[in-house]
């Protein structure tokens, strides 16, 4: 059975419904959330845009929620196990203190708690802007030395097939 409410109480529901889910698990991982949150803070790190790429989530949310009626179909209780794995998994590497993991699975709770509830309409509507916050979450670094040896790579082989001449030394190139 669908629910036809008009689009400002569906966008107040939504909002309230988000708003909830996002309290409820950064109450609940609070540890967590405030190292999160500290690594925002230091603006002269690489993760110091987190608060610009927070403020850009919460807009594009907005907006997805505001753009018009969202047909719900009340709580989808299926998410209910994904749910529990992810909360459980989370709260182990918390006592584990295996920061990636909790960092990654934080916004999968909030996500995965705001399907639960308001079901999987207003859920796809922000998955886009949810997934977002993932380009300010501390994980990227790891990956750093790959990325650059693979961009080195290709921009060698681009100054190779377009003849500039060029000195390649490491991952410097000097033309």
């Amino acid at each position: 059975m669908l629910l036809n409410i008009n689009p400002q109480r569906s966008y107040i529901y939504s909002a309230m419904v988000l708003l909830g889910c996002i309290l409820l698990t950064v109450y609940t991982f609070n540890e967590t959330s405030l190292r999160l949150f500290s690594h925002w803070l230091i603006f002269d790190e690489s993760y110091g845009h987190g608060l610009l790429v927070l403020a850009t989530c919460i807009y594009m949310i907005h907006c997805a929620l505001a753009a018009g009626e969202i047909y719900s179909s009340g709580p989808d209780w299926f998410m209910l196990l994904p749910l529990l794995l992810c909360s459980f998994t989370l709260a182990l590497s918390v006592v584990a203190g295996i920061d990636m993991v909790q960092y990654i699975l934080l916004p999968a709770v909030v996500f995965i708690s705001f399907y639960l509830v308001a079901g999987r309409n207003a859920a796809i509507r922000i998955l886009i802007p949810l997934g977002l916050i993932y380009f300010a979450i501390p994980f990227w670094d790891h990956f750093t030395n790959g990325l650059l040896a693979l961009t080195s790579g290709v921009v060698q082989e681009m100054v190779y097939l377009s003849g500039i001449t060029a000195y390649i030394s490491g991952n410097s190139i000097y033309i």
